[in-house]
């Protein structure tokens, strides 16, 4: 089990001394903490070490995900930590916690089969209502929405729990946000990826984590920052074709994690500072870096009129997947002349 992050640390601090004036008294803050921590404990020993066994090609899901989740929570809201009460903070850690473990029954539909983990964990301690207020936090974290659209978070309306107002759709908003944040190499193995463990339609997926470093989230410059550095010497690329399209994989991940902050962003005003995605890309051959000068480009909120179709490589040009391939062709050729 991990050691507390700063999000859990905070909660803690919060529930177990309550600021003045506080609607949440000292003893029912530290019969919450002690919930989370059970459940937390319980998980760690029961459900996310398992979630592999049941779906081997999955990237990781075990908890070393979730205190990285847990991390990235924390790095998206820590400026603006005073406009979240002691009650939305619980909510927020333990949809981070439960929001996966439906994974142990399959990947498909796994924000639907959380229910039966969540009274498992929690069955000396129930309460309707922070069970309902939980789930609808995390099953909104992927799949559809009751009009059957990807839009899950408009579903959700505030509510309340010990006396204390709940945004839910701030919080899965956060969370949802702060899970497509968790990707780099942690969430794979590379040993696994280069003996062919993993089946044929998942290696894209390892191989991207593998190429992906983790997202940087820069507070600061309100944006998030993605590098990645493509291996040209892997086995994976025994083709021209599969250089190109993992290329142009790379460029869709690239594009739904835009979306997606600019989805999460829409409807949780407490992540209106991350304005932009800066991505860079860098090409190697082994251990040495291929040099085509491609700069970093960024994807903002900017929209100019008539460009909202373009494809990413219509917009940045110098990013066009053949004409990358060219290039890393031309650089071998000079490098075989000198």
């Amino acid at each position: 089990m991990w050691e507390k992050t700063q999000l859990e640390i905070v909660l803690e601090d919060r529930l177990k001394n309550p600021p003045t004036p506080n609607i949440v008294t000292k003893a029912e803050g530290e019969e919450l903490f002690a919930r989370y921590t059970t459940a937390k404990s319980m998980l760690c020993k029961e459900i996310f070490p398992w979630i592999r066994a049941n779906e081997p090609n999955l990237s990781d899901h075990s908890e070393t995900h979730i205190e990285d989740v847990l991390k990235n929570a924390w790095q998206l809201v820590e400026n603006v930590m005073d406009k979240l009460n002691s009650i939305e903070l619980y909510f927020l850690c333990i949809g981070i916690l439960f929001h996966d473990v439906g994974n142990i029954y399959g990947r498909k539909k796994h924000n639907k089969t959380i229910s039966p983990i969540y009274q498992y964990i929690l069955a000396l301690m129930p309460s309707r209502d922070e069970m309902q207020h939980t789930l609808s936090i995390c099953q909104a974290h992927t799949g559809l929405g009751k009009d059957k659209t990807t839009d899950t978070l408009q579903d959700l309306k505030d509510a309340f729990f010990m006396r204390n107002k709940v945004r839910l759709r701030d919080l899965a908003a956060i969370i949802r946000f702060a899970d497509e944040l968790a990707e780099g190499e942690g969430r794979t193995s590379k040993f696994m990826l280069d003996n062919n463990f993993f089946s044929e339609e998942s290696q894209i997926y390892h191989l991207y984590a593998a190429m992906c470093s983790h997202p940087a989230i820069d507070k600061s410059n309100g944006r998030i920052i993605l590098n990645f550095n493509i291996d040209i010497k892997n086995p994976w690329f025994s083709t021209a074709d599969k250089l190109i399209d993992f290329i142009n994989f790379v460029y869709s991940r690239v594009l739904k994690l835009d979306e997606e902050r600019r989805y999460c962003k829409y409807y949780c005003r407490l992540l209106d500072d991350f304005k932009a995605t800066s991505i860079n890309i860098q090409f190697w051959n082994d251990r040495s870096l291929i040099e085509l000068d491609l700069e970093s480009f960024y994807l903002d909120d900017y929209v100019l009129p008539g460009s909202i179709n373009l494809s990413l490589e219509e917009r940045f040009p110098v990013y066009n997947a053949n004409l990358i391939l060219e290039k890393i062709k031309s650089y071998f050729e000079a490098d075989q002349n000198e």
